[in-house]
């Protein structure tokens, strides 16, 4: 009974192993024959990944516009090419904020998705956001096929961010896509502007499903400050103003309404940031004082437990929509050690070679070759 047991686990972890592929896109069927085949993208898209992977980034941060539903169409071939989520990723090695909607409502990936699909005349708020994110890379398809897209979008809306990117920054155009170097933002940095928003429900509801117009409209003041250089800000929930200002001392009160406080940070400190790989990264805090607590932006995704993996730090808060968080030191060094943590990680690291274990321990067992 052990045995098979056993087999049935090993043979779900087999099937389950040979499914990935569907839901990253890289099989596709033949809509005439229904036959199934891998997909090997166009030559071109992996000069991309060649350009971005071997670039100046260890872990560099990719906006891939436009953002959809979790299946989008691109007419990367004369039949047109269905990719799934996972597609991008799978290019890059790196943070990809791409083709799908992520679970959090209130996410800034949620606005990215959104904005370009309305009449608005500037595209500065979303140029923002890449800048609040840190985003190295941006990539516009210019392939799209516009039906597919959810919420629906123009080419030409997407065609014209192009023209709001300075040219200048373009390290790859074609016919079918244009990449900017965006920026060389750091994992890691003070902010000089913090920008608490009092915004309490989710950007998306699921429920009609549409934008909330509300949060939508103050956020786009949120993110449309003339006097705010977003490069250097972090996007905080107002619920955690009271917890983050009581650490903090030296600091301006800039700007405020009903739903916005803008604080400047007097004192910024020069950061030594060492990433060691995408698992581990070491800040030191140059001049450092306790006498004069700074914020410290950290470009990651905050999860519960994330303080597991955090050293030196006096209090954690996470940043709106969680796709940043602040840290305020307590010692001159802070490191963030995702290794050895989580067991998940490795096992996506020997994927291929796990499958294959499996598939030789399940013939062993069924041939009674360990008996």
């Amino acid at each position: 009974k052990k045995g098979k047991i056993l087999s049935v686990l090993l043979l779900s972890l087999i099937v389950s192993a040979q499914l990935y592929p569907y839901y990253t896109g890289l099989v596709i069927r033949d809509q005439a024959t229904g036959t199934l085949y891998a997909w090997n993208p166009p030559d071109y898209l992996w000069q991309v990944a060649d350009v971005i992977n071997k670039g100046p980034y260890e872990n560099p941060r990719i906006l891939v516009l436009p953002t959809s539903g979790v299946y989008v169409a691109y007419n990367f071939s004369p039949d047109n090419v269905y990719i799934g989520a996972g597609f991008w990723q799978t290019l890059f090695e790196g943070d990809v904020y791409s083709s799908y909607f992520p679970y959090n409502r209130y996410s800034l990936e949620w606005f990215i998705s959104i904005y370009p699909t309305y009449n608005f005349t500037s595209y500065t708020p979303l140029v923002n956001v890449a800048k609040l994110l840190g985003i190295n890379y941006i990539i516009i398809t210019k392939n799209i096929i516009p039906k597919y897209f959810y919420p629906k979008i123009e080419k030409e809306k997407i065609l014209s961010i192009i023209n709001a990117l300075p040219s200048s920054l373009i390290v790859y155009n074609n016919s079918q896509l244009v990449v900017f170097n965006f920026s060389s933002a750091a994992i890691a940095t003070v902010p000089e502007y913090i920008i608490f928003i009092n915004v309490s429900t989710p950007l998306w509801v699921p429920s009609y499903p549409n934008y909330n117009d509300t949060v939508l409209r103050m956020l786009l003041v949120a993110l449309n400050l003339s006097f705010v250089n977003y490069s250097s800000a972090a996007l905080v929930s107002s619920s955690y103003e009271k917890a983050l200002l009581g650490s903090i001392y030296n600091y301006t009160t800039i700007y405020r309404n009903d739903s916005l406080l803008v604080i400047k940070i007097n004192y910024i400190p020069k950061l030594k940031v060492d990433v060691e790989n995408p698992s581990r990264i070491i800040i030191q805090v140059l001049n450092y004082s306790n006498d004069t607590p700074i914020p410290i932006l950290i470009r990651e995704n905050y999860q519960n437990g994330v303080e597991e993996h955090i050293s030196g730090y006096s209090k954690i808060v996470p940043g709106y929509s969680n796709e940043t968080f602040i840290i305020i030191p307590s010692s001159s060094t802070i490191e963030v050690d995702y290794n050895s943590k989580n067991i998940l990680q490795y096992i996506y690291v020997i994927y291929f070679f796990l499958a294959l274990l499996i598939m030789i321990a399940l013939v062993l067992i069924r041939s009674n070759f360990l008996r």
